[in-house]
């Protein structure tokens, strides 16, 4: 693929035209290649070929931000589904979520515990920040809804509660960390969907 410094240095008539043609050609290709351009300047564009994204160098020259892909032209928005369980007998703490394969911006939850129509449910997004969720509460026995400050949360008969917030969004994935009330029992399985 294509490189060049864009320094056309005084040299000879033919050694111009070819470094001449060098630069042009870097220039037509975005300069595509597998790892990024040794020379950068601000708003520069690169065809990064390893991931295949379209990238420009930001207004200070110091990082490269993705743009789109280039296969398809389309917004570099990536979406990853997915699902993990928590054992809620466990208690409070800390659950790391891996293998995303990028840094989510935003994450949407769908949780339950039980298999039963009758069991708990939560529905909520955090973006490391602001959490929010919609949940079906029994506290009492009777199934209500109610909103909460938290991406996941359970109220179950005799107010036990189990819920998280993600507290870090990671180059491969997010955190989340539990706080409990009460003594929650069952498994809670909770689906994901992350996106940059």
């Amino acid at each position: 693929m294509a490189e060049h410094d864009y320094n056309l240095i005084d040299q000879s008539g033919a050694n111009f035209r070819v470094d001449t043609n060098n630069a042009l050609s870097a220039i037509v290709s975005q300069n595509s290649k597998a790892t990024a351009p040794t020379t950068t300047f601000a708003y520069m564009l690169w065809a990064d070929t390893t991931s295949g994204f379209m990238k420009q160098r930001n207004a200070a020259n110091s990082a490269w931000v993705t743009l789109w892909k280039i296969s398809d032209g389309v917004s570099s928005t990536q979406v990853k589904v997915g699902s993990f369980t928590r054992d809620l007998t466990l208690g409070a703490g800390t659950q790391a979520i891996t293998g995303m394969g990028f840094q989510p911006k935003l994450l949407i939850f769908d949780a339950g515990v039980g298999a039963s129509a009758s069991n708990e449910m939560s529905v909520g997004f955090d973006d490391g920040t602001t959490p929010g969720s919609l949940s079906q509460r029994s506290p009492t026995g009777t199934n209500t809804w109610g909103a909460n400050a938290k991406a996941v949360s359970f109220v179950t008969a005799g107010a036990t509660t189990a819920e998280f917030t993600v507290t870090t969004l990671g180059s491969d994935g997010f955190t989340v960390t539990w706080t409990v009330g009460g003594s929650p029992t069952g498994t809670m399985t909770i689906y994901y969907a992350g996106i940059a």
